[in-house]
């Protein structure tokens, strides 16, 4: 009876102790004394591992975007070049009817994450923010366009290449930290299921679709220069994500 009474009580001091929630992650880092090396474990508080996660995406996104928006506005505008997906659509009306690139983003994708909503809610959690933050960016620096193109002179071929890889960087930072611009990706998601063909294709034949009609409604010109864009922009998001995945 005695020994029930003790192991009880034991349980009972065990679990009124308050939780060392400091030792569930940490680094370790290497300790040199007189006794030679060795290595230790130094904790984290909890709140600053609660709350990590949520500044890493945040700060990716506001990065992400910046350097997003400086691409499409100081080297894509000023020779009418084109992204694909929903950004070089955005270009396009931008292109014709003068309406602001961000603008027509978020009114383009209203559809796209309304089925998001319904069918792939993570997938809306996680772009919403990139989508906005990064539409208010490219709206935010087009101003500036014609002041930095007056200053800086890049020939086209250039101004493509250099376009191409400030987008793939900026969209290859989100998409390291689960987040993106949203838009044709969850498209491209929902015909891959549909036809039961790899979403990769279904994203390039996309961007292929985006930058005809781009050729075909502004300029041969545009069609090419546009074309080295989404390569480099493919090849920079690839590099961004390679270790990632």
């Amino acid at each position: 009876m005695c020994g029930k009474k003790r192991v009880r009580l034991r349980w009972i001091i065990a679990y009124r102790m308050p939780i060392d929630r400091t030792r569930l992650t940490g680094k370790i880092e290497q300790v040199h004394d007189g006794n030679g090396i060795y290595m230790r474990h130094v904790p984290l508080k909890w709140g600053v591992i609660r709350y990590m996660p949520f500044f890493h995406k945040a700060r990716a996104i506001l990065v992400g975007s910046l350097i997003l928006s400086s691409g499409i506005n100081f080297f894509l505008v000023p020779y009418q070049l084109l992204d694909g997906g929903i950004i070089g659509i955005g270009l396009i009306v931008s292109y014709l009817l003068h309406i602001k690139v961000g603008l027509t983003m978020i009114i383009l994708s209203i559809p796209i994450f309304f089925f998001a909503w319904i069918h792939y809610r993570s997938y809306f959690y996680n772009s919403i923010h990139g989508l906005l933050v990064s539409s208010f960016m490219i709206d935010l620096l087009h101003p500036l366009h014609r002041y930095f193109h007056s200053q800086v002179y890049v020939p086209p071929v250039l101004s493509s290449i250099a376009g191409g890889i400030l987008v793939g960087l900026g969209i290859g930072m989100m998409l390291r930290h689960d987040t993106s611009t949203g838009g044709t990706d969850l498209l491209a998601q929902f015909l891959a299921k549909i036809f039961r063909i790899n979403v990769g294709v279904v994203i390039f034949v996309i961007d292929a679709i985006v930058i005809c009609m781009g050729g075909l409604l502004i300029s041969k010109e545009t069609f090419f220069l546009s074309v080295i864009t989404i390569t480099f922009v493919g090849l920079t998001t690839s590099l961004c994500t390679l270790q990632h995945q």
